[in-house]
């Protein structure tokens, strides 16, 4: 398992309770973005479509600032890593249907990827698959939580042994 570092509502930990709608629905969107060289790589954008997203959804109830304040926390050290942003529409009833509620913030932060050097040098081997996503109008623009249809897709694609797929 990838060593992390989790905020969750602006507390550090890893527990999210079992009745919030992105476990129980996937009711929700994330970005993930590439700290580098003590910055965020494309903030503005990723935000924008985390916050397009979160429209499309109808999630509401979280501030940007106070967001951006929270991803600060875990990269005020300056070291190159993997930060990723989690929006769930928060603790709901048990009913498809949703209902206002203060949404869920999570946070995660992760190691950099330490790719080998021949990925750069010498290319990486590409598998098309020929599994066809699901056409959601709505959803199909917006990187949110329900994604059965991507991992049934990596599950039946044959990778190269060499080569291992994380999500993005």
């Amino acid at each position: 398992m990838q060593n992390s570092t989790i905020i969750i509502n602006g507390k550090l930990g890893d527990r999210l309770s079992s009745l919030d709608r992105g476990l129980l629905y996937g009711d929700g969107v994330f970005e993930t973005i590439a700290f580098r060289k003590g910055h965020l790589q494309f903030w503005d954008e990723h935000i924008a479509r985390l916050n397009n997203g979160c429209d499309i959804l109808g999630i509401t109830g979280f501030d940007n600032q106070l967001l951006k304040k929270e991803v600060e926390q875990l990269t005020h050290s300056g070291e190159q890593c993997v930060i990723k942003i989690i929006i769930t529409r928060g603790i709901g009833d048990r009913s498809y249907k949703p209902t206002q509620q203060l949404a869920t913030r999570i946070i995660q932060k992760f190691s950099f990827p330490d790719f080998p050097a021949s990925y750069t040098e010498q290319g990486i081997d590409v598998t098309l698959c020929s599994y066809q996503l699901s056409q959601q109008t709505k959803l199909s623009k917006i990187k949110h939580l329900n994604l059965q249809s991507e991992c049934v897709r990596i599950a039946n694609t044959i990778f190269s042994p060499l080569e291992s797929c994380s999500d993005t």
